[in-house]
């Protein structure tokens, strides 16, 4: 009786022991899907910055011109609620009516940190 108790103990021991063992396919796999993640957030970290830094662009521009007419300003207050979605970090607070103001200090250091992730 004994021996019965250690044979089954030691199928037990190398039935643990196989489930432990990463035959190489499983191991390229793994591999292989570490490679594609990586390449993901590498692929979205240069959308970011391309969206962060076409958005910054855009405001500069119609910056100028949202004293135009209503619709120049309505169409600055809107890239600016638009890029303020994408990145909440740039929010500088909110002006007398609710619109959000972008803190264009911490802007440039979010372009600078997205330019590096990007790389």
């Amino acid at each position: 009786m004994p021996w019965m108790a250690i044979i089954t103990g030691l199928f037990a021991v190398i039935n643990g022991i196989s489930t432990l063992i990463v035959t190489p396919e499983e191991k390229i796999k793994e591999l292989e899907d570490r490679a594609e993640e990586l390449n993901n957030k590498a692929k979205e970290a240069k959308a970011n910055y391309r969206t962060l830094d076409n958005s910054i662009k855009k405001i500069d521009e119609l910056k100028e011109k949202r004293y135009e007419s209503a619709e120049a300003t309505e169409e600055y207050q809107n890239a600016v609620d638009e890029l303020a979605e994408k990145f909440p970090q740039l929010i500088g607070g909110f002006d007398e009516a609710g619109n959000v103001i972008l803190d264009t200090t911490n802007a440039e250091k979010v372009l600078a940190e997205a330019r590096e992730k990007s790389k």
